[in-house]
């Protein structure tokens, strides 16, 4: 498990990236406490959890209120999610 953080910090500063938060999802980050205590400590940001378990679903549910109009931006759509 630690070779799997460690692997996906090492991608994540190669991107660049610097975030202040980051999202979690699959049976893994939501089940397992540790591995979950384990991706924190690696990245050193608090992870979230979605509410919702079925985060493909949501995704599409995402795109459609973006799509139809209901919201102007996915940033805006991804605002009315619930995170444990």
């Amino acid at each position: 498990m630690e070779g799997i953080c460690q692997e996906l910090h090492e991608k994540y500063n190669i991107m660049g990236a610097n975030r202040s938060k980051m999202i979690g999802s699959g049976n893994v980050i939501r089940k397992d406490f540790f591995f979950r205590q384990m991706v924190e400590k690696t990245f050193n940001i608090p992870l979230n959890i979605p509410y919702f378990s079925e985060e493909a679903c949501i995704g599409a549910a995402l795109c459609a209120v973006k799509g139809l109009g209901i919201k102007e931006t996915f940033a805006k759509a991804s605002s009315m999610l619930k995170y444990l």
